[in-house]
């Protein structure tokens, strides 16, 4: 065997199986972006579902403080004396 054929088996052997599993690869990949589009579509929607539910409770739960919140501050407006009114009030500007 002459040194060229010895120097060209190498690449001559990478040149045809090579394909083989550039192929496979190829393959491999085409069935899981089919997988993976039919995880987005059905797990998207079960995401979308329970982030709706979660803005939903977190609107009622701050619906709820805001209840409280403002009867406390409207009882304890109530039981202090009100205010002591401007216009009764002299002031030495207004005496002359």
């Amino acid at each position: 065997m002459k040194i060229w054929h010895k120097i060209l088996v190498g690449p001559s052997v990478a040149i045809l199986f090579l394909p083989a599993p550039g192929a496979l690869s190829a393959g491999m990949m085409m069935r899981q972006a089919t997988a993976m589009s039919e995880l987005v579509k059905v797990r998207g929607v079960a995401l979308e579902m329970a982030m709706a539910s979660a803005q939903e409770v977190g609107d009622v739960h701050a619906n709820v403080y805001r209840t409280f919140t403002g009867s406390t501050t409207r009882e304890r407006r109530s039981s202090r004396p009100p205010p002591p009114s401007s216009a009764s009030a002299s002031t030495p500007c207004s005496a002359a």
